[in-house]
């Protein structure tokens, strides 16, 4: 997998293209997005759903919608080989 490209001008005509060397994320950081962006949805989910219910249920929501993450992943990359 080739790095991720960025073009900068270096005069009025010519571009010039810059490899940045992040061909691939560390697990940690993906996990890290994957925990924030599941518990801040199963928040939201649980207080626009079922507003009286309580924390727990919202924590309880992200780690479900964060399984779900993996698990999802986990298929797409099994049905790929």
């Amino acid at each position: 997998m080739p790095g991720m490209r960025l073009y900068t001008q270096t005069d009025k005509t010519r571009w010039r293209t810059i490899a940045l060397r992040c061909p691939h994320m560390e697990r940690v950081t993906i996990f890290m997005i994957r925990a924030v962006l599941s518990f801040a949805c199963g928040t939201l989910l649980m207080r626009l759903f079922y507003p009286d219910q309580g924390f727990v249920f919202a924590v309880g929501l992200g780690l479900l919608l964060l399984a779900l993450a993996y698990f999802s992943a986990y298929w797409r990359h099994r049905k790929s080989k």
